[in-house]
């Protein structure tokens, strides 16, 4: 499933938020928007999975999702599915 740029963009942007100062999105772009590329830190996970729960109602869990949320790409696609089915889209 094809994911908007714009769902794209708001997740990117809630993992360079979430990282508080310690990741630009030059430096996330570079790294492929990978978590582990930029040495994200595990309470930075748990700020941005909180704070994807709060902006689109979706909650991810990080046992159960864990192998889908180790990128921005990943993150958009499990999302952009949650939201679809939610939905009906």
């Amino acid at each position: 499933m094809p994911v908007p740029d714009d769902l794209r963009g708001r997740i990117a942007r809630i993992v360079i938020d979430s990282a508080e100062g310690d990741l630009t999105p030059a430096e996330l772009s570079a790294a492929g928007g990978s978590l582990a590329g930029v040495g994200y830190s595990s309470l930075s996970l748990i700020r941005m999975l909180d704070a994807i729960e709060n902006e689109t109602g979706v909650f991810i869990d990080p046992e159960e999702d864990g192998e889908r949320v180790g990128s921005v790409d990943q993150l958009a696609e499990l999302v952009g599915e949650r939201l679809a089915a939610v939905t009906g889209a």
